[in-house]
């Protein structure tokens, strides 16, 4: 009995300690918390954070902002589509007799809806580039930059 209470007393205590480090602030400050306003808590992070790596003016700011929403309104029903072309390969994909022609089919639509969305990226960046100084272009090239290159990095470890 004695060994049993011990053992349950270990794994609480093992239990305790992992969900403590778990809940430990990640890098920049956030818990990593999922939910309705979690990607508005990153999103704000992340302004605030060009923001001073840019050293914006007010002006910049808004102007910035104001390209982010028509490029978001420009993006969605692209990614939307995609999503759903990517439901509908799953279900083609695992049919029992899967038919590779519409599946290729599928693959070249999704290229299409792929392609409009790196142009539409493309387009906003430079958009962007437009309202900054040389200065801060070069700081918003190398920061965009360095995040790509993270996360082509990402798993090779």
């Amino acid at each position: 009995m004695k060994q049993l209470t011990l053992i349950s007393s270990v794994l609480s205590l093992f239990l305790i300690v992992t969900v403590a480090t778990q809940a430990q602030p990640c890098e920049n400050g956030y818990y990593g918390k999922k939910g309705v306003n979690a990607s508005e808590d990153t999103r704000g992070y992340r302004q605030e954070r060009l923001k001073e790596l840019l050293n914006l003016t007010d002006e910049q700011f808004q102007q910035i902002e104001a390209q982010r929403l028509a490029h978001q309104k420009k993006i969605l029903p692209l990614e939307n589509e995609l999503n759903e072309k990517e439901a509908k390969m799953r279900t083609l994909e695992t049919a029992d007799n899967a038919d590779l022609k519409a599946i290729n089919s599928l693959i070249d639509e999704m290229g299409m809806v792929k392609t409009k969305i790196a142009k539409e990226r493309a387009a906003h960046h430079q958009e962007i580039r437009k309202i900054l100084t040389p200065e801060q272009r070069i700081r918003f090239d190398t920061h965009a930059q360095n995040r790509k290159m993270g996360r082509e990095n990402r798993g090779k470890n």
